[in-house]
């Protein structure tokens, strides 16, 4: 169709011709149909999932990501396009032919569902050398498509922060990162995968690197998935900008116990 060729081109041109980005996210966009409360259902879609998420809460923090994932030609992909569009954030993307990944979650219920259309692509990590020119961290939500991206990334120096949850096949994950952040997920479960430091994402608590921090009134929090996306968020703004772990961490929890409270960060 002639209008994915003239997004593709569009999102090209506003990678050449804007501000140089500061951070590249690889794959984790997805739709999302919100519904807050099930006596009043009415549903809220946006784009969302950890990569879609990080990349308009890292705009709020006046860092320019650009993002490479895949895409759906289904009744989301204008909504998509034009949202980052819209928010200045370049948008490379391929064509998934199954569809996009589309997420349902009932916000006060605490319930997910999920349908995860899956790339059956092997992407060549030396063909986004061009895209990711100058860029010197990554996010990365882990997706079975760009696991030797990952590796290739570490390899050549730059700082990777990766997300890894339960609804992909982490069991066949391998990779090394700088990073890794995981959710629902014991970290022994993930043996082929080596990492600096590691954050594991319960509704209870926050593992850092084997220090246990636990979360106070989480009973009452209903927001989990954009808690999370807040701390990647805060945590990765203050490495990117010189500061030590443990102020990185300190920062990010608060912004984490904020948004788990009210669902923004």
């Amino acid at each position: 169709m002639r209008i994915e060729y003239e997004y593709r081109e569009q999102a090209l041109s506003i990678f050449t011709n804007r501000t140089q980005p500061d951070i590249a996210i690889i794959g984790g966009v997805a739709i999302e149909n919100l519904i807050f409360n099930k006596k009043n259902p009415k549903i809220k879609t946006i784009i969302g999932d950890s990569g879609g998420r990080i990349a308009f809460y890292l705009k709020k923090y006046k860092l320019t990501p650009t993002v490479f994932t895949f895409l759906g030609d289904d009744v989301y992909l204008n909504m998509i396009l034009k949202t980052f569009d819209k928010n200045g954030i370049p948008l490379t993307w391929g064509v998934n032919k199954n569809g996009n990944n589309h997420i349902i979650r009932i916000i006060d219920e605490k319930r997910k569902f999920f349908e995860i259309n899956k790339v059956h692509e092997e992407i060549n990590p030396i063909l986004l050398e061009e895209a990711l020119c100058n860029i010197n961290h990554i996010f990365i939500k882990y997706e079975e498509w760009n696991s030797k991206i990952i590796d290739f990334n570490y390899i050549k120096g730059r700082k990777i922060f990766t997300d890894i949850d339960e609804f992909y096949d982490y069991e066949n994950a391998s990779f090394t990162t700088n990073y890794l952040f995981i959710r629902n997920l014991d970290r022994k479960n993930l043996q082929n995968i080596t990492c600096d430091y590691y954050i594991s994402f319960y509704e209870d608590k926050i593992i850092q690197n084997g220090l246990e921090i636990k979360i106070k009134d989480h009973e009452n929090n209903l927001f989990f998935d954009e808690a999370i996306s807040a701390y990647e968020n805060v945590f990765i703004y203050y490495i990117m900008t010189k500061r030590t772990i443990e102020k990185a961490n300190e920062l990010a929890l608060e912004a984490f116990n904020k948004t788990y409270k009210d669902g923004k960060i």
